[in-house]
């Protein structure tokens, strides 16, 4: 017996490999370039830093204390035999390749027969779909800018009944919108910000405007009567939003009849 005990697995030393595929399953097997070695070590002569100077010339995966010494998860990609000294024992472990478990007696033969193409885009039809893509996009951005656009030339008073007729009562958010098309001809016409605001602060902007004194009354009714049906939970009948519709529609018109040739 040589006075270095060649064993693969000394202090107790248990090595298994860890099979990705079946990640509760543990066999001694032969070990391969990439294969994850798992070893228990029973001693607690060498600190971490001194086991992984011991075991330099693998890919250290995981160095964990426990109470009989450590565990130690190791894996190399190159092939052959690797020896660790530790003490006076020493681990051998020898990583295979692959490779060479092909039997290479024999020359590979090649064939002449053409293999089926490879699928290939036509770049013809890459650049068809790109152009199709650049103008139908140019076309949606063109009709966006064309609607803002016409939208700019409009007085506040068009641009309000505009938005009215493609106001459909069965929309979800109909005293919303209404409210939100009042707020933006109040202030296109007058000035002022109120977006964003209660229908108690718009009352207190909209008081500051002279031209709106005699409106302040009638206006302060409509918001507080479509708050309530925006804030209680209880959804408007149809014929109750067609009303709202039309005192709305009233109010700006009158404000438009004694303000008219303003903004």
């Amino acid at each position: 017996m040589n006075r270095f005990k060649k064993v693969s697995f000394m202090f107790i030393l248990t090595a298994f490999i860890l099979i990705s595929s079946s990640p509760l399953m543990a066999e001694e097997r032969n070990i391969y370039v990439g294969d994850l070695i798992e070893l228990k070590i029973t001693t607690r002569e060498f600190t971490e830093d001194e086991m992984r100077e011991k075991f330099k010339d693998f890919e250290i995966v995981e160095l964990r204390s426990v109470p009989e010494g450590y565990l130690i998860t190791l894996r190399t990609f190159e092939a052959g035999e690797k020896v660790v000294n530790l003490a006076d024992s020493e681990i051998i472990i020898t990583v295979k390749s692959t490779l060479d478990e092909i039997d290479r007696d024999e020359l590979f033969e090649g064939s002449f027969a053409v293999e089926s193409a490879a699928l290939m885009i036509n770049l013809n039809y890459l650049f068809y779909a790109v152009v199709i893509v650049f103008f139908v996009s140019g076309g949606v951005m063109l009709a966006n800018y064309i609607r803002k656009r016409r939208d700019m030339l409009l007085t506040p008073y068009e641009r309000f009944n505009n938005r009215l007729s493609k106001l459909s009562s069965d929309d979800g958010d109909y005293l919303v919108k209404l409210t939100m098309y009042f707020k933006e001809y109040i202030e296109l016409k007058f000035s002022l910000r109120i977006k964003g605001k209660t229908s108690k602060e718009m009352i207190g902007e909209m008081s500051k405007v002279t031209e709106l004194n005699q409106f302040i009354s009638k206006i302060g009714n409509w918001l507080n009567e479509s708050d309530y049906f925006k804030f209680s939970g209880y959804a408007a009948a149809k014929d109750k939003k067609q009303e709202l519709f039309t005192n709305m529609k009233e109010i700006v018109s009158q404000i438009e009849q004694v303000n008219e040739g303003k903004a």
